[in-house]
């Protein structure tokens, strides 16, 4: 009796190998960009929740938290949110843009309490009495390519530009998608 010797030949391996490396090469890019986009609506959630809670804080007290203890128009969301009453459970939530092993201070989002600008009346008009940012999928407050006026432009971020575009996401007393300075 003989036995017949069945097994794939290496052109078959060959092909084998390659649709899976074709199908590899379609999938990574698309699993990367569900984890941006992942990323930007828990940075737009967060936002949301946040702004609910500086909303709550000005009905019980009649005015919006200071972003520090010195009038400073820019900075981290203040611990008052969260301490005595508990408007947050954490008045430090975590920019999942931010990049890890910097200052914990950096890794939040960025608050803005527009009362103390010295713009405040322009930026009240449009935003206004506050204002609060990530840094968005490029990981960069300032946008040093386009310039407007010799200012480092701060750009919204639109997901139409690509999944990892420049731009920051916004969020503001007035207006949800809420940025600097418009060009």
């Amino acid at each position: 009796m003989r036995r017949s010797k069945h097994g794939f030949t290496l052109i078959e391996l060959l092909i084998v190998v390659a649709i899976i490396a074709i199908l590899a090469a379609i999938a990574i890019p698309n699993f990367l960009a569900a984890q941006v986009r992942a990323k930007v609506s828990r940075a737009r959630g967060e936002l949301r929740t946040v702004a609910t809670a500086l909303e709550s804080y000005y009905v019980d007290n009649n005015y919006y938290p200071l972003t520090t203890e010195n009038p400073e128009p820019s900075g981290i969301i203040p611990i008052s949110v969260s301490t005595p009453i508990a408007y947050l459970s954490s008045a430090r939530p975590v920019d999942p843009f931010k990049q890890p092993g910097t200052d914990p201070d950096q890794q939040i989002y960025t608050y803005h309490n527009l009362i103390w600008d010295v713009y405040s009346a322009t930026y009240q008009n449009a935003y206004g009495q506050w204002r609060m940012c990530s840094i968005g999928p490029d990981a960069e407050y300032w946008n040093t390519r386009p310039r407007v006026m010799d200012w480092r432009h701060v750009m919204e971020y639109d997901p139409t530009n690509g999944t990892v575009s420049f731009g920051n996401i916004w969020r503001s007393q007035k207006h949800p998608d809420a940025y600097e300075w418009k060009p």
